[in-house]
């Protein structure tokens, strides 16, 4: 029986919580559930913010000034249409990014290997249309509309796991990608690279605008870090063969589907980014409202019936606050990983994957990712510490040779398509 104690339990109740708690009861959502996740959320932060927090005084001010600035906007809204959702959201966001977590033990490697199995298990079964795992993620994980499965796992056999939408999984697909490369860089081990190829290719049957940038970006990554372990006598005669290679298939390959790459990235008016920023998308009414009151945001309010809860997180954001809320979120959770994380590479990563997810969805509004990120930067800071002492974590058997070094390692902290139907009332 595992025992954790103080606030690495709480991470891995937080960690747990975010990925595997229910959407739906009997394949029907449930927005009892949806409301009980913002709410818990907020409760199991608050906990580890009780036990870890603040980082700083800077810190504790930017995690405050968000909750005060949307507070001051409500009471002076015109709108009586309360949104008791968009204020756990927020609470729960003002409490991560204040959360001192440099300092706390990451849970042993059984909850990701835990992790792990459940995406290679279910993922592989979703992708092969077993009706074992179609049933379960349908009976618990049905979210924003009700006929959104049908088109993930009936129609196109998606690994959505517990996700809902392949946007989502795509992003989350490149978040487990990162714990395991992660992983295998510090402890070399053969199994540990086995769980990254397998977590890179199950996440490249998603088949989103997300998860195809995300998985690419990866497997470039994974490419880059096996090449530097190459010794230097078969590494270049490699690259010197590679380059003709790759100068062909560019050619013949890459070339003539870039415009068709383009597309896919803009995207129609249901998937790309046409399908959010065009004046026909679901944001066009938002766009039209900052642009005809970009002074008037509508803080933990409803505003017009035109305007959408989703999509984009930089828009959602200048909605309820305008320019000083997406200043406020946005610094306060880049400080909060730069703080919090002792690799620059993985503060790197985590911000621009959640910047560059926020373009089409909403993370940091998203129970998810926020109560699944603490411990994924406990996780990632014992792994450099490890880096540091020249551990070397269950290489017994199965060691390749170390990378050359490709990230700059600070060991001193440095100071999809959302639902028609909203479930933050």
């Amino acid at each position: 029986m595992v025992r954790l104690a103080g606030s690495t339990a709480i991470v891995t109740i937080a960690a747990i919580f975010g990925l595997y708690f229910p959407s739906s009861l009997g394949g029907t959502i449930s927005l009892q559930l949806s409301r009980a996740a913002m709410a818990l959320n907020a409760l199991i932060l608050a906990w580890l913010f009780t036990r870890s927090g603040p980082i700083d005084r800077t810190q504790m001010g930017l995690s405050l000034g968000q909750l005060l600035w949307m507070s001051a906007i409500t009471l002076a809204s015109p709108e009586a249409d309360f949104s008791a959702g968009a204020l756990f959201i927020f609470i729960g966001l003002a409490l991560l990014v204040a959360i001192k977590l440099d300092r706390i033990a990451a849970p042993g490697p059984w909850l990701l290997w835990s992790i792990n199995a459940f995406v290679v298990i279910v993922g592989v079964g979703l992708s092969l249309n077993m009706p074992a795992a179609n049933r379960f993620v349908k009976t618990y994980y049905t979210a924003f509309y009700q006929d959104l499965m049908v088109s993930m796992l009936d129609w196109h056999h998606k690994p959505v796991l517990t996700f809902a939408t392949h946007s989502t999984a795509g992003f989350f697909y490149y978040l487990f990608f990162w714990l395991n490369f992660r992983t295998f860089r510090t402890t070399q081990s053969l199994p540990s690279l086995a769980w990254t190829i397998v977590v890179l290719a199950i996440g490249c049957n998603v088949r989103s605008t997300t998860s195809t940038v995300l998985m690419a970006v990866a497997a470039v990554q994974l490419a880059i870090d096996l090449i530097k372990r190459m010794p230097t006598r078969v590494r270049w005669p490699a690259l010197v063969l590679a380059m003709p290679v790759g100068a062909i298939l560019a050619i013949t390959i890459v070339a003539p589907r870039l415009a068709a790459l383009v597309q896919f990235v803009e995207g129609n008016q249901t998937t790309g980014l046409r399908s959010r920023y065009s004046t026909t998308g679901m944001l066009g009414g938002n766009l039209r409202y900052l642009n005809e009151a970009p002074f008037s945001p509508i803080g933990f309010t409803y505003g017009p019936e035109d305007l959408f809860y989703g999509d984009s997180g930089f828009v959602l954001v200048m909605l309820r606050g305008s320019l000083p809320l997406l200043i406020l979120v946005y610094l306060a959770y880049g400080r909060f990983l730069y703080r919090n994380l002792r690799a620059r590479s993985d503060a790197h990563c985590l911000f621009l994957v959640t910047c560059a997810f926020e373009i089409g969805y909403v993370p940091l509004q998203l129970f998810r990712f926020t109560s699944f990120l603490p411990f994924m930067i406990v996780y990632l800071n014992n792994l450099s510490t490890a880096d540091r002492d020249g551990a070397e974590l269950g290489t017994r058997r199965g060691v390749l040779a170390p990378a050359s070094p490709i990230d700059d390692v600070g060991l001193e902290p440095l100071g999809e398509a959302a639902a028609p139907e909203d479930v933050t009332r």
